[in-house]
């Protein structure tokens, strides 16, 4: 894959460490509903992203290693 999506596959795994800590852990998060409305836009914007690579969000599997997709 491109240097670009190698990219998006990083901001994917730190998006989903930031979804396991809000999951797993609430207590450390609160109800910080700023904090989660600029995650989602940060998700948004990650999917438009993929979509602009040719990459369609809902068909990228999970790969090999620790929060990592392949195409």
């Amino acid at each position: 894959p491109s240097t670009r999506v190698k990219l998006l596959f990083q901001i994917d795994a730190a998006l989903e460490s930031l979804e396991m800590v809000y999951n797993c852990h609430p207590e450390l998060v609160g109800h910080n509903d700023i904090m989660w409305r600029a995650v989602r836009k940060i998700a948004n914007a990650h999917k438009e992203l993929l979509a602009m690579e040719g990459l369609d969000w809902d068909k990228v599997e999970h790969g090999p290693g620790k929060n990592q997709r392949t195409i």
